[in-house]
C-alpha cells in the first residue's frame, strides 16, 4: 500500500533535483550569453560557409573543407559531422549573433548534468533512498559546477565535446533500463547513441563498447555482454576505417615530439598534471602548451594526482563489497580517460575540453563514495563526509565564478594564458599580440611586440616559421601606427618571407604594401605567389578583389571578391558587391548580395538601406 506514496515521493524529488540542476546552471554560466565568439570559433564557425546551407550536410561526411574554414580544413584535418550539423541550425537561427550559439552550449550541458544525475540515480541503488537520491544530485552538480567544464561551456568550438557525452549518457541511460536493453529497439537505440557519439568526436569510439559488457542493471549474461559489445566494436571499426579514409590518415595531428614513442612519454607526465586538477582545480589555463617544455608539475598538482588516485583506490575496494554496477565509473574512466591522455587513438596538446567526458566518470566516482558513507563509517564520519562533500560544491562554483569571465573575448582569454602561465611561452603571446592589433589596442601591441622581440627572436626553442610570424606582426603593427619607414615595414615582411618561404600571409601582406603604393605589377606578383601557396586564402582574394577596382578592372574584381565571400563572410564585400551590381543597374543581384550580407550582419546600416531601396524599386 506504500508504493504509490514511494514513488511519488520518487518522482518529485526526481523532478525537483531537475528543476535545480537547470536553475543552478543559469545561475552559474547565464554571463557566457553576452561572450563573443573567441579563438578557433572564426574558424571552425565565422569564416566557414559550409555552415550556411542545408544542402551541404552530405558533405560533412565526405569533404574536409566543411569542418572548417576550406583553408584550413586541408591543413588541420578533424571530422565533427555531428557537430557541423549542430552549427547549422544555429546559424539558420541565430546568425553570427553569438548570444545564441553559447544559449546551445549552455543547454546541452545542462542536459549533460541532468544525465549524469539520472544515471547516477540508477546506479546507486541501495535501501537507504535518501543517501542514494542525494548521492545522484551530488554527482550530477560535481559535473555541473567543475571548473574544469567551463572551457567546454564558453567555447562554441567544444561543441563536439557536449554532444559527444550526451550520446554517451543516453546509450549509458539505455543500458540501465533491463526492459529496454533486453529489446531490439533498446539495441537500435543503443547503436544510434554510439555512432552520434564517435561522429561528434572520435574520444567516444570505445565507451559504450566498453560499457556494454557490465550493464549496471546486470540483465544479460557475461556472454551476451560480449556479443553486444562486440556488436559495437564492429561499428566503431567500421566508423574508424570510415574517418581514416576521409582524412587519408589515421592521427589527427603529427607527433607532438620527434616519434610517436617520446610523445607518449611526454604526455604521460602530462597526465599526471590533469589527474590533479580534478581535486584541486587552480591554475587552470586556456592553452597548456608550456606543459610540453615543462613538464614538472606544483605541489598542489601532484598532490592532488596522489589524492585522485587513492579515492580510485578506495573506490575499488568498495567494489569488490558492492554490486558491479560500481563498475561503471572505472570503466568510464578508463576508456574516456585513456584518449584525453592522448594514448590512443589520438596525439595533440592536452586541454581543459578533453576533460569533459572523464568528468562524468569523475562526478560518479565521488558519488559511490559519498552514497557509501554511512555503510562503513560512524554517524559521526557521515556527517563530516556530507559536510566535505558540501564545502567541495561550494568550493567548485567558487572557482567556476572566478574562471568563466575567462572566455569572454579574445582579450581576456589570451591576457589570462599570458600572465598565468608558470613559464614564458610565445603562442599565448603571438596570440595577444593579434588580438590586440585586431581590437585597436596598439600601445599594448608595441609593448607586447618588443617584449616578443626581445625574449623569443633569437631563442632556438621558437621555430623559424613563428619567427616569421613575428615579423609579421611587426609589419602590421607598424603600418597601423604609422611610425616605421616604408623601407623598414617592407625589409620586416621580406624578412618573414626569408624565414618561412610558404607563409601566405606575409605574401598577401607584401601585396597590400605594394597596392597601397600603387605598385600594381609588384603587388600582383606577391598576391599570386600567395594564391599559388593557398589557392583560396580569402585575405589575399579580397585585397586583390579591392586593387582590381582601384585599377579600373571591377570584373576581375568582382570575381576575387566572390570567391573571398566563399572562404568566409566580410561586411565590405557585400557593401562593395552590391553597389557594383547597382551602378550596373542589376538591382535584383545587388539586393541578393544586400540581403546575403544581412543574414550575417543584420545591424548594418549601408547593407540595411540600400536593400530596403532595391526591394522597393521591384516592389518585393
Amino acid at each position: 500500500m506504500e508504493r504509490p506514496h514511494n514513488e511519488s515521493h520518487q518522482i518529485l524529488f526526481l523532478a525537483s533535483s531537475v528543476f535545480l540542476i537547470w536553475m543552478v546552471t543559469w545561475f552559474m554560466y547565464h554571463p557566457v550569453v553576452h561572450f563573443d565568439f573567441v579563438w578557433d570559433d572564426h574558424q571552425f564557425v565565422v569564416e566557414n560557409p559550409s555552415i550556411r546551407d542545408f544542402r551541404n550536410v552530405p558533405r560533412y561526411f565526405f569533404d574536409i573543407t566543411t569542418m572548417s574554414k576550406p583553408s584550413m580544413g586541408r591543413e588541420f584535418q578533424v571530422f565533427r559531422p555531428i557537430r557541423n550539423i549542430s552549427y547549422l541550425f544555429d546559424f539558420h537561427l541565430f546568425g553570427l549573433h553569438p548570444r545564441g550559439w553559447h544559449v546551445h552550449n549552455l543547454i546541452l550541458h545542462a542536459l549533460n548534468a541532468t544525465l549524469v544525475f539520472l544515471l547516477a540515480f540508477t546506479l546507486f541503488e541501495r535501501k537507504d533512498c535518501n543517501v542514494r537520491r542525494i548521492a545522484a544530485l551530488f554527482s550530477g552538480l560535481v559535473f555541473l559546477l567543475h571548473p574544469l567544464q567551463t572551457e567546454t561551456v564558453a567555447w562554441v568550438k567544444s561543441r563536439d565535446d557536449l554532444l559527444a557525452v550526451l550520446f554517451v549518457l543516453s546509450g549509458c541511460l539505455v543500458l540501465s533500463r533491463p526492459n529496454l536493453v533486453r529489446s531490439k529497439k533498446g539495441w537500435g537505440l543503443l547503436l544510434i547513441f554510439h555512432l552520434l557519439a564517435c561522429l561528434s568526436k572520435v574520444q567516444a569510439i570505445l565507451v559504450l563498447p566498453v560499457l556494454a559488457m557490465i550493464p549496471p542493471s546486470g540483465s544479460y549474461s557475461k556472454g551476451e555482454g560480449v556479443k553486444r559489445s562486440g556488436m559495437l566494436l564492429v561499428a566503431s571499426l567500421i566508423y574508424f576505417v570510415w574517418r581514416a579514409v576521409f582524412l587519408g590518415q589515421v592521427e589527427q595531428t603529427t607527433p607532438l615530439a620527434e616519434n610517436h614513442g617520446q610523445t607518449l612519454w611526454v604526455m604521460g607526465q602530462v597526465t599526471l598534471q590533469y589527474l590533479g586538477l580534478f581535486v584541486f582545480p587552480r591554475d587552470l589555463l586556456a592553452d597548456y602548451i608550456h606543459m610540453l617544455s615543462d613538464p614538472m608539475p606544483s605541489f598542489a598538482v601532484v598532490l592532488g594526482s596522489w589524492i585522485t588516485l587513492g579515492i580510485l583506490f578506495a573506490c575499488m575496494v568498495l567494489v569488490t563489497r558492492m554490486n558491479r554496477s560500481y563498475l561503471y565509473p572505472f570503466l568510464l574512466a578508463g576508456v574516456a580517460y585513456a584518449p584525453v591522455a592522448n594514448l590512443v587513438p589520438m596525439m595533440q596538446y592536452m586541454a581543459e575540453r578533453f576533460m569533459y567526458m572523464p568528468m562524468v566518470a569523475w562526478s560518479l566516482l565521488l558519488g559511490v563514495i559519498l552514497s557509501n558513507v554511512p555503510k562503513f563509517s560512524h554517524k559521526t564520519f557521515t556527517c563530516m563526509a556530507w559536510t566535505l562533500a558540501g564545502g567541495y560544491l561550494v568550493m567548485l562554483g567558487w572557482f567556476t565564478t572566478r574562471r568563466l569571465p575567462v572566455w569572454e573575448n579574445n582579450l581576456t582569454l589570451f591576457r589570462s594564458v599570458v600572465e598565468d602561465a608558470p613559464s614564458p611561452a610565445f603562442r599565448p603571446r603571438k596570440n595577444l599580440l593579434s588580438a590586440y592589433i585586431d581590437q585597436g589596442y596598439l600601445e599594448e601591441a608595441q609593448v607586447l611586440l618588443e617584449e616578443i622581440m626581445e625574449r623569443f627572436v633569437s631563442d632556438d626553442s621558437v621555430n623559424l616559421s613563428a619567427q616569421a610570424e613575428i615579423w609579421r606582426a611587426k609589419a602590421m603593427l607598424a603600418t597601423l601606427r604609422q611610425d616605421m619607414e616604408s623601407g623598414e615595414i617592407l625589409e620586416s615582411l621580406r624578412q618573414a618571407i626569408q624565414l618561412n618561404p610558404t607563409y601566405v600571409e606575409a605574401y598577401s601582406d607584401l601585396g597590400v604594401f605594394h597596392a597601397t603604393r600603387e605598385e600594381h605589377n609588384e603587388a600582383l606578383d606577391a598576391f599570386q605567389r600567395a594564391l599559388e601557396l593557398r589557392p583560396f586564402h580569402a585575405n589575399t582574394l579580397y585585397n586583390r578583389g579591392l586593387m582590381f577596382f582601384k585599377m579600373g578592372q571591377p570584373k576581375q574584381g568582382v570575381d576575387d571578391l566572390q570567391a573571398s565571400l566563399e572562404e568566409g563572410p566580410r561586411l565590405k564585400c557585400y557593401q562593395i558587391l552590391g553597389a557594383y551590381y547597382w551602378n550596373q543597374n542589376q538591382i535584383r543581384e545587388a539586393v541578393r548580395i544586400y540581403r546575403e550580407g544581412l543574414a550575417l550582419f543584420p545591424d548594418d546600416p549601408v547593407l540595411l538601406h540600400w536593400s530596403r531601396a532595391g526591394a522597393r524599386l521591384l516592389g518585393d
